[in-house]
């Protein structure tokens, strides 16, 4: 299976957003965190597993109280 490479989402995010990224963090092969100049921030995971499976959490506590969630797995039949 092919795994997502980190590095080449790292270096588009860096480039289209510059402007409005503080810095951005590789947790693990699979997961990095973008910092944002407004106190939010937002994490990005893709499964080393399951292809095309991929969540984010963006939270933006210190600015309106509020957590984006998304997680895009298909659940069918009670199996993933």
């Amino acid at each position: 299976m092919k795994i997502t490479n980190l590095n080449i989402l790292i270096k588009i995010v860096k480039c289209d957003f510059s402007k409005i990224i503080i810095k951005i963090e590789k947790k693990h092969i699979n997961e990095f965190k973008i910092f944002f100049i407004d106190n939010s921030f937002l994490n990005i995971w893709f499964s080393l597993k399951i292809k095309k499976r991929y969540s984010y959490h963006w939270e933006r506590m210190k600015i309106d109280n509020t957590i984006f969630r998304h997680d895009n797995i298909h659940i069918q039949n009670g199996n993933i």
